[in-house]
Protein backbone atom coordinates (compact mmCIF):
# COMPACT_ATOMS: atom_id res chain seq x y z
CA UNK A 1 0.00 0.00 0.00
CA UNK A 2 1.18 3.36 -1.17
CA UNK A 3 1.78 5.89 2.16
CA UNK A 4 2.02 9.76 1.56
CA UNK A 5 3.88 11.37 3.93
CA UNK A 6 2.98 15.14 5.25
CA UNK A 7 5.44 17.46 6.94
CA UNK A 8 3.14 18.72 9.74
CA UNK A 9 3.10 21.45 12.67
CA UNK A 10 1.40 21.03 16.33
CA UNK A 11 1.78 24.85 16.85
CA UNK A 12 -1.81 26.65 16.53
CA UNK A 13 -1.72 29.13 13.95
CA UNK A 14 2.25 28.44 12.26
CA UNK A 15 2.19 28.54 8.53
CA UNK A 16 4.69 25.41 7.31
CA UNK A 17 7.76 26.89 6.00
CA UNK A 18 11.04 24.43 4.30
CA UNK A 19 8.71 23.13 1.95
CA UNK A 20 9.40 22.05 -1.86
CA UNK A 21 7.41 23.27 -4.46
CA UNK A 22 4.48 21.63 -4.36
CA UNK A 23 5.06 19.44 -1.39
CA UNK A 24 2.27 18.79 1.29
CA UNK A 25 1.92 19.73 4.91
CA UNK A 26 -0.55 20.09 7.98
CA UNK A 27 -1.33 21.96 10.96
CA UNK A 28 -2.70 19.15 13.13
CA UNK A 29 -3.94 22.03 15.83
CA UNK A 30 -6.26 23.82 12.91
CA UNK A 31 -7.09 21.34 10.95
CA UNK A 32 -5.28 22.94 7.48
CA UNK A 33 -3.47 21.50 4.88
CA UNK A 34 -1.00 23.36 2.83
CA UNK A 35 0.62 23.21 -0.30
CA UNK A 36 4.36 24.01 -1.37
CA UNK A 37 5.25 27.10 -2.91
CA UNK A 38 8.29 28.36 -4.74
CA UNK A 39 9.53 30.62 -1.63
CA UNK A 40 9.37 27.42 0.54
CA UNK A 41 6.31 28.96 2.24
CA UNK A 42 2.96 26.92 2.82
CA UNK A 43 0.11 28.14 1.23
CA UNK A 44 -3.38 26.80 2.23
CA UNK A 45 -5.10 24.97 0.38
CA UNK A 46 -8.51 26.50 -0.92
CA UNK A 47 -7.69 29.91 0.29
CA UNK A 48 -8.44 32.44 -2.45
CA UNK A 49 -6.87 35.52 -2.62
CA UNK A 50 -6.93 39.11 -4.47
CA UNK A 51 -3.93 39.84 -6.82
CA UNK A 52 -1.06 41.12 -4.92
CA UNK A 53 1.33 43.40 -6.94
CA UNK A 54 2.95 45.62 -4.22
CA UNK A 55 5.37 48.73 -5.56
CA UNK A 56 7.85 50.48 -3.14
CA UNK A 57 7.06 53.81 -1.39
CA UNK A 58 3.15 52.98 -2.43
CA UNK A 59 0.22 53.04 0.56
CA UNK A 60 -1.80 49.59 0.40
CA UNK A 61 -4.37 49.15 2.98
CA UNK A 62 -3.86 46.71 5.57
CA UNK A 63 -5.65 44.03 4.39
CA UNK A 64 -5.86 44.57 0.74
CA UNK A 65 -9.51 45.38 1.31
CA UNK A 66 -11.20 45.89 -2.31
CA UNK A 67 -12.52 49.60 -1.76
CA UNK A 68 -11.94 52.99 -4.08
CA UNK A 69 -13.56 55.46 -1.84
CA UNK A 70 -12.71 56.36 1.49
CA UNK A 71 -15.20 58.40 4.21
CA UNK A 72 -13.97 59.58 7.79
CA UNK A 73 -14.93 58.15 11.42
CA UNK A 74 -14.44 59.26 14.70
CA UNK A 75 -12.30 56.96 17.24
CA UNK A 76 -13.45 56.43 21.05
CA UNK A 77 -10.90 56.60 23.74
CA UNK A 78 -10.20 53.55 25.27
CA UNK A 79 -11.71 50.83 22.71
CA UNK A 80 -9.35 48.46 20.66
CA UNK A 81 -10.49 47.05 17.30
CA UNK A 82 -9.21 44.41 15.17
CA UNK A 83 -9.87 43.24 12.02
CA UNK A 84 -8.03 40.38 10.10
CA UNK A 85 -5.56 40.19 7.53
CA UNK A 86 -3.76 37.68 5.55
CA UNK A 87 -1.44 37.85 2.51
CA UNK A 88 -0.79 35.37 -0.24
CA UNK A 89 2.59 35.57 -0.02
CA UNK A 90 5.38 36.68 2.60
CA UNK A 91 5.58 40.76 3.02
CA UNK A 92 8.21 42.78 4.67
CA UNK A 93 7.08 46.03 6.00
CA UNK A 94 8.64 49.13 7.06
CA UNK A 95 5.71 51.35 8.36
CA UNK A 96 1.92 51.88 8.94
CA UNK A 97 0.30 55.51 8.59
CA UNK A 98 -3.19 57.04 8.81
CA UNK A 99 -4.39 59.90 8.14
CA UNK A 100 -6.02 62.20 10.96
CA UNK A 101 -8.75 64.65 9.32
CA UNK A 102 -9.99 66.15 12.69
CA UNK A 103 -7.71 66.45 15.24
CA UNK A 104 -8.47 66.46 18.82
CA UNK A 105 -6.31 67.94 21.70
CA UNK A 106 -3.63 65.01 23.42
CA UNK A 107 -5.03 62.72 21.35
CA UNK A 108 -2.81 59.90 19.99
CA UNK A 109 -3.56 56.58 18.53
CA UNK A 110 -1.44 53.10 18.71
CA UNK A 111 -1.49 50.32 15.93
CA UNK A 112 -0.60 46.78 16.70
CA UNK A 113 -0.45 43.01 15.14
CA UNK A 114 -1.73 40.15 16.96
CA UNK A 115 -1.63 36.62 15.57
CA UNK A 116 -4.17 34.61 15.52
CA UNK A 117 -5.55 31.93 18.31
CA UNK A 118 -8.32 29.81 17.89
CA UNK A 119 -11.00 29.30 20.96
CA UNK A 120 -13.77 26.84 20.93
CA UNK A 121 -12.98 26.70 17.20
CA UNK A 122 -13.65 30.21 16.76
CA UNK A 123 -10.59 32.63 14.79
CA UNK A 124 -9.66 35.97 17.86
CA UNK A 125 -6.16 38.05 18.24
CA UNK A 126 -4.01 36.42 20.60
CA UNK A 127 -0.40 36.97 21.29
CA UNK A 128 1.23 40.85 20.32
CA UNK A 129 3.39 40.52 17.74
CA UNK A 130 4.32 44.41 17.06
CA UNK A 131 3.20 47.63 18.81
CA UNK A 132 3.74 50.61 17.54
CA UNK A 133 4.58 54.26 19.10
CA UNK A 134 1.31 56.09 20.18
CA UNK A 135 1.18 58.95 17.06
CA UNK A 136 0.06 61.99 17.72
CA UNK A 137 -3.16 63.08 16.27
CA UNK A 138 -3.65 66.94 18.10
CA UNK A 139 -2.57 67.93 14.46
CA UNK A 140 -4.18 66.61 10.79
CA UNK A 141 -2.28 64.90 8.43
CA UNK A 142 -0.84 61.87 7.65
CA UNK A 143 0.63 60.08 10.69
CA UNK A 144 3.47 57.54 10.13
CA UNK A 145 5.01 55.17 12.46
CA UNK A 146 7.72 52.88 11.86
CA UNK A 147 7.30 49.20 12.20
CA UNK A 148 9.66 46.33 11.14
CA UNK A 149 7.43 43.40 10.31
CA UNK A 150 7.12 40.56 7.70
CA UNK A 151 3.77 38.85 7.24
CA UNK A 152 3.88 34.90 6.64
CA UNK A 153 2.15 33.97 3.36
CA UNK A 154 -1.56 32.58 4.41
CA UNK A 155 -0.79 33.26 7.88
CA UNK A 156 -3.70 34.94 9.81
CA UNK A 157 -2.96 37.94 11.75
CA UNK A 158 -5.11 40.81 13.30
CA UNK A 159 -4.44 44.92 12.60
CA UNK A 160 -5.34 46.81 16.03
CA UNK A 161 -5.86 50.04 16.55
CA UNK A 162 -6.85 52.25 19.98
CA UNK A 163 -7.41 55.60 20.56
CA UNK A 164 -5.15 56.77 23.62
CA UNK A 165 -6.63 59.56 24.85
CA UNK A 166 -9.26 62.22 23.07
CA UNK A 167 -10.83 60.61 19.99
CA UNK A 168 -9.72 61.83 16.86
CA UNK A 169 -11.81 61.69 13.29
CA UNK A 170 -9.19 59.39 10.63
CA UNK A 171 -9.74 58.45 7.17
CA UNK A 172 -11.50 55.42 6.88
CA UNK A 173 -12.82 52.36 3.78
CA UNK A 174 -16.02 53.95 2.76
CA UNK A 175 -19.45 52.21 3.38
CA UNK A 176 -19.56 49.55 1.10
CA UNK A 177 -16.44 47.99 2.99
CA UNK A 178 -17.30 44.59 3.15
CA UNK A 179 -18.60 42.17 5.58
CA UNK A 180 -15.44 40.80 6.55
CA UNK A 181 -16.82 39.21 9.90
CA UNK A 182 -20.37 38.25 9.13
CA UNK A 183 -23.30 39.98 9.80
CA UNK A 184 -25.46 40.58 13.16
CA UNK A 185 -27.77 38.58 11.13
CA UNK A 186 -29.05 37.77 7.72
CA UNK A 187 -30.83 40.85 6.83
CA UNK A 188 -28.94 43.28 9.14
CA UNK A 189 -25.53 44.84 9.58
CA UNK A 190 -22.33 44.06 8.43
CA UNK A 191 -19.57 43.20 11.27
CA UNK A 192 -16.41 44.93 10.30
CA UNK A 193 -14.37 44.78 13.27
CA UNK A 194 -13.86 42.94 16.78
CA UNK A 195 -14.35 45.70 19.89
CA UNK A 196 -12.58 45.22 23.47
CA UNK A 197 -14.68 48.23 25.48
CA UNK A 198 -11.77 49.97 27.59
CA UNK A 199 -9.03 47.67 26.81
CA UNK A 200 -5.83 48.53 25.65
CA UNK A 201 -3.10 46.78 23.49
CA UNK A 202 -1.74 44.41 25.52
CA UNK A 203 0.01 40.67 25.12
CA UNK A 204 -2.15 38.73 25.08
CA UNK A 205 -4.94 40.98 23.13
CA UNK A 206 -8.01 41.75 25.51
CA UNK A 207 -11.09 39.68 25.30
CA UNK A 208 -13.37 40.77 22.76
CA UNK A 209 -16.70 42.38 24.03
CA UNK A 210 -18.87 43.32 20.90
CA UNK A 211 -19.20 42.64 17.04
CA UNK A 212 -18.15 46.29 15.70
CA UNK A 213 -20.38 47.46 12.50
CA UNK A 214 -19.01 50.69 11.92
CA UNK A 215 -16.66 51.75 9.33
CA UNK A 216 -13.12 51.24 10.63
CA UNK A 217 -9.83 53.31 10.05
CA UNK A 218 -7.56 53.14 6.67
CA UNK A 219 -5.02 52.44 8.06
CA UNK A 220 -1.82 51.71 5.07
CA UNK A 221 1.34 50.22 4.92
CA UNK A 222 4.34 50.83 3.16
CA UNK A 223 6.79 47.57 2.09
CA UNK A 224 10.40 47.49 2.91
CA UNK A 225 12.90 48.22 0.42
Amino acid sequence: MATIRFKRSTTPGATPAGLADGEPAVNLPDDRLYIGGAGADGYPLGAQYLPLVLLPDTPYDLGLDPVVDTTTVAQVAGNVHCKPIMFPRRVSIQTLELEVTTAAAGATIALAIYDNTVVDDVDQPGARLALTSSLDCSTTGVKTASLSFAFDAGRLYWAAWRADTAGPTVRALAGQYGAILGRTSITYTAVRSLQASGGTLSDPAPAVATLATGNVPMICFRIAT
